[in-house]
């Protein structure tokens, strides 16, 4: 085990780092709120995703919905989909992923960060599946395999329904 100055040392160190990253969010909220007066739909847009990135659901949720109302963006209603499903209101998510879907009907998720680009018809599929509703969600992978036959969540959300259907066969 070690010693007490040792032990101090770390409790220091760990402190001052946790007090670095309180003022650098807290920086970062002041550069948010200053930016989120501006009437651009982009600027709203690139607002909700770093809040969502940060896990400020609701921030959010009131930038993407600005965006939105901005743009009418096929983009920014499958980000409220998904900012929704994160926050827990599945039924929400659904109605933005049918959304980006009409405006978009072949339109794809461009993530910042994983490799992944599933249609919105796949991120529909899934949050469907995850409301339990296993036919809207088979239909909805279905249809996103239509699109592209290789999209991974569509095929993904399509073995758990025959699975949850027991088709293990299929």
């Amino acid at each position: 085990m070690p010693d007490k100055d040792v032990r101090e040392n770390r409790l220091t160190s760990a402190n001052r780092l946790l007090d670095a990253t309180k003022a650098a969010v807290k920086v970062a909220d002041q550069l948010l709120e200053q930016a989120a007066g501006q009437d651009s739909g982009e600027q709203q847009a690139s607002l909700g995703q770093a809040s969502y990135q940060l896990g400020d659901y609701a921030a959010a949720r009131k930038h993407l919905t600005a965006a939105f109302a901005l743009t009418d963006s096929a983009d920014t209603a499958i980000r409220l989909a998904l900012t929704e499903w994160r926050a827990g209101d599945l039924d929400a998510a659904e109605e933005w992923a049918q959304r980006a879907i009409e405006l978009d009907p072949e339109g794809r998720y461009k993530p910042h960060i994983a490799e992944s680009n599933p249609s919105y018809c796949a991120v529909l599929a899934e949050i469907q599946l995850r409301q339990g509703n296993v036919a809207a969600a088979e239909a909805s992978a279905t249809a996103a395999l239509s699109i592209d036959g290789s999209d991974v969540t569509a095929l993904t959300v399509l073995s758990t329904t025959h699975l949850a259907r027991g088709n293990s066969d299929q």
